[in-house]
């Protein structure tokens, strides 16, 4: 079974635990009021290989990242061995496009590439509406133009959420197989 570490990063109350309960089957027990996450949170679950595409099925470690940046000190230990990252923002604030982008300059720093990344623009059911009018180019900042550009709304269309993950899973996944069989392959010839 192939094993993916992946990232939740975003701002602060851009909805990145309730999208991590979600596309992990968690729940959640604040009882509705907001309640930052403290560092960090790992949530670990299984995606089955039909919803992957693949041969065998996934086992995900997904980690919601606090979006304070006085846990910034943390950042290198969180960092360290991802396979892939889920940008996380709230299209209604305006600077969560700043804060997007020096997350992304910092992570992309530690080796990850934007093929390995998706970003959520996620709306909350008040202003769904009237977001939807936007387009991605014009909701993030430009190092953004080449990574996918998902709007998310749970209360709508949670399905479209999953779908839009698992796919994102599905290229993480052929990526892993593929480093997998190079490195069997280094091996096999190095004898």
């Amino acid at each position: 079974m192939l094993k993916a570490k992946i990232l939740m990063l975003g701002p602060c109350q851009s909805g990145k635990t309730v999208l991590s309960n979600f596309l992990s089957d968690s729940t959640d027990s604040a009882g509705g009021d907001y309640q930052p996450t403290q560092g960090v949170r790992i949530l670990e679950f299984e995606v089955p290989s039909s919803d992957v595409k693949s041969r065998t099925s996934v086992e995900v470690e997904l980690w919601d990242v606090s979006g304070d940046k006085k846990f910034e000190t943390c950042w290198p230990a969180i960092a360290r061995d991802v396979n892939g990252i889920v940008f996380v923002y709230n299209p209604d604030q305006s600077n969560h496009d700043k804060e997007l982008e020096y997350l992304l300059n910092y992570f992309s720093s530690s080796g990850i590439r934007q093929e390995q990344c998706i970003c959520f623009s996620n709306t909350k059911p008040t202003t769904a509406e009237r977001i939807k009018k936007r387009t991605p180019d014009e909701e993030t900042a430009s190092s953004f133009s080449r990574i996918t550009t998902v709007q998310t709304n749970l209360d709508e269309d949670g399905e479209a959420v999953r779908d839009a993950f698992n796919k994102f899973l599905a290229t993480l996944v052929t990526a892993l197989s593929d480093k997998r069989e190079e490195e069997e392959l280094s091996i096999i010839n190095q004898r």
